[in-house]
């Protein structure tokens, strides 16, 4: 027998808060509202260990006799920022204890706005974008205030039962797999064009966010220049540290209507693999079931995510020879779904074209971030003297001419 008042996975819910949620807003789950009913507590178990930054995510299980039934449950956390800067600061004895406090109320707040801004995407999601969009079932979610008190929770459906390919940032996506990401990702950019006015309303861009991956794109900008590293000089190091001012930053975000005025559009803004569930068929076949992490989602370019899902997440040989048919490919999309949503733009190649040239330079930042932060993945092959990420924004470099 479960207790009643058991709170769940961190979370501010007790087993009757979660099993009267479920049964109002699940319409598979039918365990029914009595915690006695279950055979003990919900087992728990932690399925972002070692990934992320900015919550913790449980897979719930409740059991009666007869069935069992799966959540999840994403809960906002700075275990990990407060760790990392507590570690670094003991080393450096950069800050003093009140400073120190200062920097992780900092961290919080980011924590907070990320959380928000995901909890209001599904809910966006759940009224505004159906059918095609590649989502992961939403059932319910409620806002992080520290005033408040409040922890802040996501519930959605537990896919980690599912035989999931692992996600490695070594081994990219093929230009099949993007067109892939491509269809769900058009559908999105197309239903928030129909949305245009709650759209730019309720997700601008999260300046909290801007300014933390400001701050680590330009420490790790450094890191490589101080690493020797031939292509990646002091003069590129600046440009890359220019660009990453948060109001530059910033700028290359927005939507700008000398490229494709079809108005702001919600971007994930961090589409790499560890974003995306991809269930193993038979033959090793992939299949997408969604797309996760839309907490730093933003109103801005149509362009942001084709250039960082092609930039970060595709070896450069496949996408420099794949990148006419990908851009055609998203073009034709969308001139579709225009047609179909009677919206007010017809979207030519000269126009992706440049407007995805000026997000590559958003997906250098990625990628200096990426190298970095992954250097287990970033091994060379035998007989190579970069591993693939290094490539990656070497050839990201030449192509944006930095």
């Amino acid at each position: 027998m479960a207790s009643c008042d058991h709170l769940v996975a961190d979370s501010d819910f007790t087993v009757t808060n979660l099993m009267e949620i479920l049964a109002k807003n699940d319409k598979s789950y039918r365990l029914g509202t009595d915690p006695s009913k279950l055979k003990s507590n919900p087992t728990e178990k932690m399925i972002s260990e070692g990934k992320g930054f900015a919550s913790k995510i449980y897979s719930v299980t409740l059991e009666t006799d007869s069935e069992s039934y799966s959540v999840i449950v994403k809960v906002p956390s700075d275990f990990f920022m407060r760790a990392s800067l507590e570690e670094l600061n003991n080393e450096t004895m950069q800050y003093n204890e009140e400073q120190l406090q200062a920097e992780h109320k900092k961290n919080r707040d980011m924590i907070a706005a990320i959380h928000n801004r995901e909890v209001d995407f599904y809910e966006f999601a759940k009224r505004q974008v159906t059918g095609q969009s590649m989502l992961v079932k939403y059932f319910y979610g409620e806002h992080m205030n520290d005033a408040e008190k409040r922890k802040g929770v996501i519930l959605m459906e537990d896919l980690s039962k599912k035989h999931l390919k692992d996600a490695k940032t070594s081994t990219g996506l093929s230009k099949n797999q993007v067109l892939v990401v491509i269809d769900a990702m058009t559908w999105i950019q197309a239903r928030s064009v129909l949305h245009q006015e709650e759209v730019v309303e309720k997700f601008p861009i999260c300046d909290a966010l801007i300014h933390s991956l400001s701050k680590y794109t330009i420490s790790c900008a450094q890191m490589l220049q101080q690493n020797g590293i031939e292509w990646f000089s002091t003069e590129v190091s600046k440009k890359v540290q220019i660009y990453a001012q948060p109001q530059n930053m910033k700028a290359l975000l927005v939507a700008d209507p000398k490229l494709g005025d079809i108005g702001e559009v919600i971007v994930h803004g961090d589409l790499w693999e560890g974003n995306m569930l991809w269930e193993v068929q038979k033959k090793d076949k992939l299949q997408l079931l969604a797309i996760v992490d839309w907490q730093g989602c933003a109103a801005g370019s149509f362009a942001t995510d084709l250039a960082v899902v092609m930039g970060v997440s595709m070896e450069p040989n496949e996408r420099r020879a794949c990148e006419k048919e990908i851009l055609e490919y998203y073009m034709h999309l969308m001139n579709e779904l225009s047609d179909k949503f009677v919206l007010p733009y017809e979207l030519d190649f000269n126009t992706v074209h440049k407007a995805y040239k000026r997000s590559l330079i958003y997906a250098v930042l990625q990628m200096v971030l990426t190298v970095v932060t992954n250097p287990n993945d970033d091994v060379p092959e035998e007989g190579q003297t970069e591993g693939p990420l290094s490539r990656r924004l070497r050839c990201l470099l030449e192509d944006v001419h930095l």
